[in-house]
C-alpha cells in the first residue's frame, strides 16, 4: 500500500464478505482515452515527472462486489481529506471520474473520515488470528483438532453470557482446564470473530478486561457506505 489509508481500506475490504477480488493500482486504459478526456477537460495528463512522459492513470482499488444477480466492480481512490484542496489533485480525479462514467463504472473517493479508529485497530489485531497453527500450544494440532477445541471455546462462551465475568478470566480457565499454554484461549477468540463464527461490536476496542458481548445483527462495515463518493 502507497499510504495508511489505503492500507486501512484494504484491511476493511479484505475482511468484507460482499467483496469477492481487489485489485490495488488498477490502469485505466487504453491510455488513448484518458488523453482524449484530459483534453476535452482541457486538463493537462499526468506524466512522468522525471521524463515529462505519458503515464498510463490508475485508480487506487477496483473491487468486485458480491451482488443478488452476481457480481459488479466499483472502482474507489483514497484520497486524505487535505489533499482534496489541491487543484491538481481534483483535476486528476475530474480524469478518473470521466472515465469510469463513459465505462458506466461506480467511481468515489474514500477519505479517513469514513474509517473507524477502533474498527481498524481491531482489524489489525484480527489479521494474525485467521492462522492459529504459529500459536504456541496449538502449533502442532491439525485443523480438525483445532476446530474442536474451538467449538469447545465456544460453548464455554455462551455458558459465561450475562454472568459478567471478564473474557480474560474466561480464556484463562479455560487455559488451565485444557492444560495449554496460556494465551490459546484469547487467541482462540480472536480467531473466532476473525473466521466470523461469531460477530462483536467492532467498532468498540476488544477488551479482554470485560464480559464477552456477542451480536446476532451484521455490525460489520458495508463496504458502499465507507466509500460514498465525494462530490467534487
Amino acid at each position: 500500500m502507497l499510504s495508511d489509508l489505503e492500507r486501512n481500506i484494504l484491511h476493511i475490504l479484505d475482511f468484507s464478505d460482499r467483496v469477492l477480488d481487489i485489485r490495488e493500482q488498477y490502469p485505466l486504459l487504453p491510455i488513448q482515452e484518458t488523453l482524449l478526456i484530459a483534453d476535452e477537460l482541457g486538463i493537462k495528463h499526468p506524466t512522468n515527472p522525471k521524463n515529462g512522459e505519458l503515464v498510463v492513470m490508475t485508480t487506487d482499488f477496483n473491487i468486485t462486489l458480491r451482488t443478488e444477480d452476481g457480481s459488479i466492480d466499483i472502482f474507489r481512490t483514497a484520497k486524505y481529506e487535505k489533499d482534496l484542496y489541491d487543484s491538481r489533485v481534483l483535476e486528476k480525479f475530474e480524469i478518473e471520474r470521466e472515465w469510469c462514467r463513459r465505462n458506466n463504472i461506480n467511481w468515489g473517493i474514500i477519505t479517513e473520515k469514513y474509517i473507524d479508529s477502533n474498527y481498524i485497530l481491531n482489524l489489525q489485531a484480527l489479521r494474525n488470528r485467521f492462522d492459529l497453527s504459529e500459536v504456541e500450544g496449538l502449533s502442532g494440532l491439525n485443523e480438525n483438532e483445532i476446530t474442536y477445541l474451538k467449538k469447545i471455546f465456544l460453548d464455554k462462551l455462551h455458558a459465561a453470557e450475562g454472568s459478567g465475568i471478564p473474557l480474560i478470566e474466561i480464556t484463562n480457565d479455560f487455559d488451565r482446564r485444557m492444560s495449554i499454554c496460556p494465551g490459546v484461549g484469547i487467541a482462540l477468540y480472536h480467531n473466532l470473530i476473525a473466521t466470523k463464527w461469531i460477530e462483536v461490536n467492532l467498532y468498540e476496542k476488544i477488551n479482554s478486561a470485560v464480559p464477552a458481548k456477542f451480536h446476532d445483527n451484521n455490525l460489520f462495515i458495508d463496504v458502499e457506505d465507507i466509500s460514498n463518493a465525494i462530490s467534487l
